[in-house]
């Protein structure tokens, strides 16, 4: 696992602001997809979508895109995706180990080059829950790494920062992979 240390996500953005930045990744991440001839698949509970809207928006996703889905109960985690259900009783939904539970049976549900999932709590608040908290899981053929997440801001941000990090981790772990 590993920790988001980026001061990036913590610093007050406006929804306009943060989505330009999610729009400029999105776009980036698509061109290199391309250029790598690489496809790409989202498994999405807390964002709801909003990877696969995001990257759908770009000219030229339908050459990456794969497929989505969004699971944002758990029971559809466990029936769309094929999470141990065990897991989820034994960790909740939002933890590292439902996060790569996830993302790996993407991979296998997908088979593209790239899998992203992303699971977490953005608010409110309900119980002992930890507003903010975000795990992302990255699946880069067949490498599959998950990221803790702790973002700050309302129920929007959260979704939008978690959105952001996830294309931004998908961008770098490619460049590195293929050391372009």
């Amino acid at each position: 696992m590993e920790k988001c240390n980026d001061n990036s996500y913590s610093e007050v953005l406006s929804e306009p602001s943060l989505r330009a930045l999610i729009a400029e990744k999105a776009g980036e991440l698509v061109e290199l997809l391309s250029k790598l001839n690489y496809h790409i698949s989202f498994a999405e509970s807390c964002t709801a979508g909003l990877l696969s809207d995001s990257l759908a928006s770009v000219s030229g996703a339908s050459k990456v895109f794969e497929e989505g889905y969004v699971t944002y109960s758990d029971k559809a985690k466990v029936r769309m995706l094929g999470v141990s259900s065990d897991i989820i009783e034994v960790h909740t939904a939002v933890a590292l180990e439902t996060a790569k539970d996830m993302c790996e049976k993407l991979a296998f549900l997908s088979r593209a080059e790239v899998n992203i999932s992303v699971t977490g709590y953005a608010g409110p608040r309900v119980k002992d829950e930890p507003v903010g908290l975000v795990y992302i899981g990255l699946n880069i053929k067949g490498e599959t790494k998950v990221f803790e997440c702790h973002f700050d801001g309302d129920r929007q941000e959260v979704r939008l920062k978690a959105t952001l990090k996830a294309f931004s981790e998908a961008y770098l772990g490619l460049k590195n992979s293929e050391k372009l």
